[in-house]
């Protein structure tokens, strides 16, 4: 195989899973904005605020990623 095809084939792959990442991360800040919802106890709605920041920190990197590769 040449070098040119491994090269596309790596990015494709790795094309794959940062939308994989993608989709599981939105995935889980529906299920944190669920709780969320639920909460009362001031201390679980801090931690859950956390949580989702943090989250929605690694969604935001990981469609930056996908927009750097998908452009190139």
């Amino acid at each position: 195989m040449s070098l040119n095809r491994k090269a596309k084939r790596a990015r494709n792959e790795e094309i794959t899973r940062l939308r994989s990442e993608a989709i599981s991360l939105h995935a889980s800040l529906d299920e944190l904005y669920d709780r969320f919802d639920s909460l009362t106890d001031p201390i679980q709605v801090d931690a859950c605020i956390y949580e989702m920041n943090a989250v929605m920190a690694r969604y935001d990197y990981t469609l930056k990623c996908l927009k750097t590769f998908e452009l190139n």
